[in-house]
C-alpha cells in the first residue's frame, strides 16, 4: 500500500444514547464528534507504517544475502502455492500454526497463525479459508489444538468469485470423521421485536444462545449420542436479515476409536463483505457474544439462570458474559474469513477488546468497594460483579504461574486498547483488521457493547430499587 497519502479519513458512529462522560479517556477521545475520526485515522496510518516496515524487512530475506542481514519476522510458505489462497498473505514463522504428528521431512505447513493480544486470554487461531488441498490438514488442526467452535467471516462467493470452500460438507477427511448433526439461521438483529412465542424466541442470537447453554449440564460430556437421524430445523430468517448459520459437527479420529468424540460448532456469517463491514455494528457484536457463548458452552454453566433470559420481551444481553477470560489456558477459537487477516482481525480485535474492559471494570469495582466507607451496609448499584469462585483472577497471573498478560491497562485508562491489540496482532499475522473500514468498525463495535451494557445495567438498577422500594414499603 502506498501510504504518501494516508489511508484517509472517516467519522467514528457513536450510539446516540451511549453515557459518553462514562466512556474511558482513550474512547472519547477517539471518538469525539469534532475530531471526524482523525485520531483513528492516525492510529492506522501509524499502523499500517510498522507494518510495511516489517514486511520491507521479511521480504528482504529472500534476496541473495538478505537472511543473513535480516533480523525481523520470517515468512513461511512462500513455496507452498498450492496450500496458499492468496500468494501475498502468508503466515510469520515465528507464529505459524505446524501441522502435528508429521513424519521428519513431511510437510507441516497449513496457513494459519496463533493469535493473541498482549492483554487479555483470549486465543485465536487466525486461518485463510481453506482450499480442497488443505481440507485434511483444516480438520487436523481442529482436533490436534482441540478446537471446538470455527467462525467463518466470509460467503463462499462474492461478485462470481470464490472466497472459501465449503470444507464441511464431506464427512471423511483422511482419518478424520465429520457427521453433521443440526443446521440453523438465527437473526443478529439484537433489536428485533420478540413475542412470546417458542418460533421467534428461537430464531434470534440471543435466544440461540441461551438454548446452548441451557441444554448444556454441569458435566457435559464429551460422547454424543448422534443415532436419531431426525436433525432438528428451524424456518430460516427472510434473506434480508443479518442472520449467522449455525451448524454442529460430531468430529472423531478413525485412528483414535478410543479417544472421546467432539461436538464442532461451526457459525458462518456470509453477509460480510471483503473489505468491508457488517450493516450494522451491533451485528458483529451479536455475533462476537454468540461465538463466546459457545465456546464456553462446554464448560460448566449455570443453564438455568441463561435459559431464563431467553424469555425477555427484547434480546438484551443478559445471557451473555460478563467476566473476561481467566483461563490462560483457554481452548482457541478458530477464526477465518477469505484470506484470514481483515474481517478474522476485525472479529479478533472487538472480542478481545471488549475482553479487556470487562476486566478493567471488575478491577474498578473492586477498587470502589475497598475505598466504600460511606457506610456499614453495601448497597448494590447494578453493577456486574465477579463471583469470588476458584478461577477468580484479574491480574492476569494464572494460578500455576506460567503465563502473565499485561495488565497495565487496568490503571490507564488513557492507552487505546483498540490500537494496541491490532498491532500486537499485526506482529502475528499480516494485515489483521485490513482496512481504515474495519479499524473504525472496531471502535463502532466496542462502543456498542459500552452502550448495550450500559442499557442492560440501568435496568437491572432499575429493577433492583423498585424491590427495595417495595421491600421498605411492605415493612412500613
Amino acid at each position: 500500500m502506498d501510504l504518501a497519502d494516508g489511508v484517509g479519513q472517516m467519522d467514528v458512529s457513536v450510539p446516540s444514547n451511549v453515557d459518553f462522560d462514562t466512556l474511558p479517556a482513550w474512547l472519547r477521545e477517539t471518538t469525539r464528534a469534532s475530531d471526524h475520526g482523525k485520531i483513528v485515522s492516525e492510529n492506522f496510518l501509524k499502523i499500517e507504517r510498522n507494518e510495511q516496515s516489517r514486511m520491507k524487512d521479511a521480504y528482504a530475506a529472500f534476496t541473495p544475502g538478505g537472511a543473513a542481514k535480516s533480523r525481523g519476522v520470517r515468512l513461511s510458505g512462500v513455496e507452498k502455492g498450492v496450500k496458499n489462497r492468496y500468494k501475498d498473505i502468508l503466515p510469520f514463522d515465528h507464529a505459524r500454526v505446524r501441522l502435528a504428528d508429521r513424519s521428519e521431512g513431511s510437510c507441516d505447513y497449513i496457513n494459519a497463525s496463533y493469535v493473541q493480544a498482549s492483554r487479555s486470554n483470549k486465543r485465536y487461531i487466525a486461518s485463510q479459508g481453506p482450499l480442497p488441498a488443505t481440507f485434511e490438514d483444516f480438520w487436523s488442526v481442529i482436533w490436534d489444538q482441540d478446537v471446538r467452535v470455527i467462525v467463518m467471516l466470509t460467503a463462499e462467493s462474492e461478485g462470481g468469485q470464490l472466497k472459501c470452500h465449503p470444507y464441511w460438507q464431506s464427512k471423511e477427511f483422511g482419518p478424520f470423521r465429520l457427521k453433521p448433526l443440526s443446521e440453523k439461521k438465527v437473526s443478529l438483529d439484537l433489536d428485533k421485536p420478540r413475542t412470546n412465542s417458542t418460533a421467534s424466541a428461537s430464531n434470534t442470537a440471543a435466544a440461540a444462545a441461551a438454548a446452548e447453554a441451557g441444554r448444556r449440564r454441569a458435566m457435559t460430556t464429551n460422547v454424543i449420542d448422534s443415532s436419531n437421524p431426525a436433525l432438528p430445523t428451524v424456518p430460516s430468517q427472510p434473506a434480508e436479515t443479518p442472520h449467522v448459520i449455525i451448524r454442529k459437527f460430531v468430529l472423531s479420529h478413525a485412528a483414535n476409536p478410543f479417544a472421546p468424540m467432539r461436538e464442532i460448532t461451526h457459525l458462518h456469517y456470509p453477509s460480510w463483505p471483503d473489505f468491508g463491514t457488517p450493516a450494522q455494528p451491533s451485528h458483529l457484536l451479536a455475533l462476537v457474544e454468540l461465538a463466546n457463548v459457545m465456546q464456553r458452552s462446554a464448560l460448566p454453566v449455570d443453564a438455568n439462570a441463561i435459559a431464563a433470559s431467553a424469555t425477555s420481551e427484547r434480546p438484551t444481553m443478559s445471557n451473555w458474559y460478563d467476566e473476561p477470560e481467566s483461563d490462560t489456558k483457554a481452548r482457541p477459537m478458530l477464526v477465518h474469513c477469505s484470506a484470514g487477516c481483515g474481517r478474522t482481525g476485525t472479529f479478533c480485535t472487538v472480542d478481545s477488546v471488549i475482553d479487556m474492559l470487562k476486566r478493567q471494570r471488575i478491577a474498578s469495582a473492586i477498587a470502589e468497594t475497598q475505598y466504600d466507607t460511606d457506610g456499614d451496609v453495601q448497597m448494590d448499584d447494578g453493577t456486574p460483579q465477579r463471583n469470588d469462585g476458584p478461577n477468580r483472577e484479574i491480574s492476569g497471573i494464572a494460578r500455576d504461574g506460567n503465563h502473565r498478560i499485561d495488565t497495565s491497562f487496568l490503571r490507564d485508562s488513557g492507552a487505546d486498547l483498540i490500537a494496541s491489540t491490532v498491532e500486537d496482532f499485526r506482529q502475528q499475522r499480516l494485515s489483521m483488521v485490513q482496512s481504515l473500514r474495519q479499524f473504525v468498525l472496531c471502535y463502532e463495535t466496542v462502543l456498542e457493547w459500552i452502550w448495550r451494557s450500559q442499557d442492560k445495567n440501568n435496568g437491572l438498577s432499575t429493577a433492583r430499587n423498585r424491590a427495595r422500594s417495595g421491600s421498605l414499603e411492605s415493612r412500613r
